[in-house]
């Protein structure tokens, strides 16, 4: 194993929080997705668990703070520091998705209209997808693959990245880009949304009020609070010590997971409406990424959470496939109709529908990551080898 290697699994292994925190990411989007499958919800627990969307937003802070302390781990170390990260982005998540594309499209069709896309899917919507670029027009945000919206956000995030890391270089700078970019993507968002609207037919006014909530501009303060964590933990020097905590920092982590529960708890109820949503809720998924930090807690951060994390990218394409075909086959199964607990009350037929489409899902989401995820991470390894194989002969 070379040094780097090495590195990295010493990396992986002091940040388990890391992955427990994607898994309850992967936990929140499926309810969500469960439960607008299902009528007859209270309204009130309807709208709390709809907040199980939020669950992106702490993909996102996640991923900001991987990506940031992975590069400052590089850093000196690893030639063509840059390229490198563009290569293993790449491989790490094009497969899976391009996958996913040819799917949903043998599915819905490669052209009809569908809910994302009351006109129809063009063949540039195809291609603006398969480059990862659906996210910048509102007719294709998530036409194609469900939940493509999020990856498109993130892989426009690892282009501005290499920037934003020379840049961001301590606490007090990743404060003000929180700030700044909370602002200019509010204020760009709200401009342009009013300028956009009377080019389109009115009846695609929720497409575009969906599009503008959700495109990079006001998804990149979220990403930004990655990089305050990032500073934060390394102040602490958390960072390059591992899980264990001095008995100094636990009152800390209590307190932060507190102050979490009580963020969480106050947004999905309403009761903290001066504060725009997505900051609420980063600000919330910032103080329990701190606290697990600083504390992870075995009934939160454990091997079963872990792996959920390990296939959270997998879990998050599939799961939409899985509740696809429950929805599909249920009425002519009698099967599934009976697991599902079809004639029973609704928070029932809940739970059971979610125990079910997260088993599923897990199974199929480690399958995937066996087969196609980690198939392609050892290719984007090989090329980066082939790279600095060739960059050493140019130098020779």
């Amino acid at each position: 194993m070379t040094q780097l290697a090495a590195a990295e699994r010493s990396h992986l292994e002091r940040f388990g929080f890391i992955n427990a925190l994607r898994g309850f990411a992967f936990m929140m989007v499926l309810l969500v997705h469960c439960a607008n499958t299902i009528s007859g919800l209270p309204p009130k627990f309807d709208a709390l668990v709809g907040q199980g969307a939020r669950g992106v937003q702490l993909f996102f802070l996640i991923s900001a703070f991987t990506l940031v302390h992975s590069m400052a781990s590089r850093e000196g170390r690893e030639p063509s520091l840059i390229l490198n990260f563009f290569v293993r982005r790449l491989f790490r998540i094009a497969p899976l998705f391009w996958v996913a594309i040819w799917i949903w499209l043998w599915i819905d069709g490669p052209s009809g209209p569908r809910y994302w896309a009351p006109r129809g899917v063009s063949p540039s919507g195809i291609t603006l997808t398969f480059f990862f670029l659906n996210g910048w027009h509102p007719e294709t945000l998530t036409a194609i693959v469900p939940g493509g919206w999020s990856i498109a956000v993130e892989m426009m995030f690892y282009v501005l990245l290499p920037f934003l890391y020379k840049t961001i270089r301590n606490l007090e700078s990743s404060l003000w880009l929180v700030l700044g970019s909370l602002l200019g993507g509010s204020l760009i968002s709200t401009v342009l949304n009013k300028l956009v609207h009377p080019l389109f037919p009115s009846e695609m006014g929720y497409v575009l009020d969906s599009f503008f909530s959700l495109w990079l501009p006001m998804q990149l303060h979220v990403f930004a609070l990655g990089f305050v964590l990032y500073f934060l933990l390394k102040q602490q020097s958390i960072i390059g010590r591992g899980p264990a905590n001095p008995r100094a920092l636990r009152s800390q982590a209590w307190l932060l997971l507190l102050a979490a529960t009580y963020l969480l708890v106050g947004s999905a109820f309403g009761r903290l409406t001066l504060i725009p949503g997505f900051l609420l809720y980063g600000i919330a998924f910032l103080f329990l990424s701190w606290s697990l930090a600083l504390r992870p807690l075995p009934i939160l951060v454990n091997r079963f959470t872990n792996h959920v994390g390990i296939v959270s990218f997998s879990a998050y394409v599939i799961h939409f496939l899985v509740l696809h075909a429950i929805t599909t086959l249920s009425p002519t199964l009698p099967f599934l109709r009976e697991i599902l607990c079809t004639n029973s009350n609704p928070l029932l037929q809940l739970l059971v529908l979610y125990v079910f489409a997260f088993f599923t899902t897990l199974t199929l989401s480690t399958l995937t990551w066996k087969l196609i995820e980690e198939p392609g991470i050892a290719l984007g390894g090989f090329v980066i080898r082939a790279l600095n194989k060739a960059r050493g002969h140019a130098k020779a």
